[in-house]
């Protein structure tokens, strides 16, 4: 049975080549876009890491340029002033980019070798309790610090698997670059929001009257009214004696980010699904053109004793035969690009879109060449054997 639809696909190789061709491309792009679409969906349920909502960020753009001492002096001006607010409960600072910003700030550090991608952010003792960060173990940055305590560092489990293999030990020293005191772990800390993925990040210590101070970041009261920030606004030009300043609503920033995504998702989806049902109708097409050239064996074959289901069966064993090969070779493929590193997802979203790019591929072939079988199954002996 088996020799004989081999034998039959050869002896079509033309028309079934490019049925082929138009298998095994679909078959790629559909793995690619499967995984892409379930590697964003996945990241909805997966938590940021800390709070946006009442959280504001406000981004001084010029403190660098300003003197040292004089930078203290405003910014302890400026942290007496925003903790006298009802409407503040926390205020925290941080140098590097503020939740959403789209920016990263990276080091480069190594794992036996390998170079590791990590992002840095430098931020006061309080930032967690103002950010709702919570600690998956250890603990943040001591108040007061003494000197030994500004070398103190806290990172998240990321960095943990990727950059020191899953083995550390809390209050030794780790290298980002120079040799830092590892005292806590974050579970998550995704700044960029949910859609990007959970990367080595290390956050040390800063003063908040360093120069280099470049976000303050506010946990207000809740129900506090956008008319507030109208008052933020002359508060902080009295201070920094400057208007070069942006406030943003961090759950306003994580709405705006996800929407982009959402867009761009939403727009992907469209093309695949105009894209599968331009496949389908060509699939459809070459079947029917394919038993149609085939009326003659067809009815020789029916004169003979085959039952319609017999015609079917051995029509939809042909089709799921060259899919199933067009499959195997869009895996070889896929596999040696690779596009799954072109794309950047791990091994478990890539299984799950591959086993989901089968199943789709396989059904839409047998759905399309079971109209076309059915069809030629009707043909009467008599009929076809007297067109030929």
């Amino acid at each position: 049975m088996l020799r004989h639809i081999i034998k039959l696909i050869w002896n079509n190789k033309k028309n079934n080549f490019l049925l082929f061709v138009e298998m095994f491309v679909s078959f790629i792009i559909l793995c690619a876009v499967s995984s892409f679409m379930y590697f964003n969906l996945q990241k909805i349920s997966q938590p940021l890491g800390f709070e946006t909502k009442d959280r504001l960020s406000i981004l001084l753009d010029d403190l660098y340029s300003k003197d040292s001492l004089l930078v203290a002096d405003m910014m302890t001006h400026l942290d007496i002033q925003l903790k006298q607010e009802p409407e503040i409960e926390a205020v925290s600072y941080t140098n590097g980019p503020f939740p959403f910003s789209g920016n990263q700030w990276t080091t480069s550090t190594e794992n036996n070798g390998i170079p590791n991608h990590t992002l840095t952010c430098e931020t006061t003792e309080d930032y967690h309790s103002t950010m709702g960060i919570s600690l998956k173990e250890g603990r943040w940055f001591r108040k007061p610090l003494t000197n030994e305590d500004k070398d103190e560092v806290v990172v998240n489990q990321a960095f943990i698997d990727k950059n020191l293999g899953g083995k550390y030990v809390l209050d030794s020293f780790i290298n980002i670059g120079e040799e830092k005191k590892l005292v806590g772990i974050v579970e998550t800390y995704k700044y960029n929001g949910e859609f990007v993925p959970n990367d080595p990040t290390v956050i040390s210590y800063i003063a908040k009257t360093d120069r280099n101070i470049m976000n303050v970041v506010l946990k207000m009261k809740p129900g506090t009214t956008i008319a507030f920030q109208e008052k933020l606004i002359k508060i902080i030009t009295d201070v920094t004696k400057s208007t070069s300043f942006v406030i943003n609503n961090l759950d306003d920033e994580r709405k705006e980010t996800s929407h982009e995504t959402w867009v761009i998702l939403s727009v992907l989806l469209a093309c695949s699904v105009f894209l599968f049902i331009n496949v389908a109708m060509g699939l459809f097409g070459v079947l029917w053109y394919n038993i149609n050239k085939r009326r003659s064996e067809i009815s020789l074959r029916k004169a003979m004793g085959a039952t319609n289901i017999v015609i079917i069966t051995q029509f939809l064993t042909e089709t799921g035969g060259l899919a199933i090969l067009a499959i195997t070779f869009g895996l070889i493929f896929a596999i040696q690009v690779p596009i799954f590193k072109i794309i950047d997802v791990d091994s478990q979203i890539m299984y799950t879109g591959i086993g989901f790019s089968v199943i789709f591929v396989l059904g839409l072939v047998l759905v399309c060449a079971f109209y076309p079988a059915w069809k030629g199954a009707q043909i009467h002996p008599a009929t076809g054997l007297k067109e030929e």
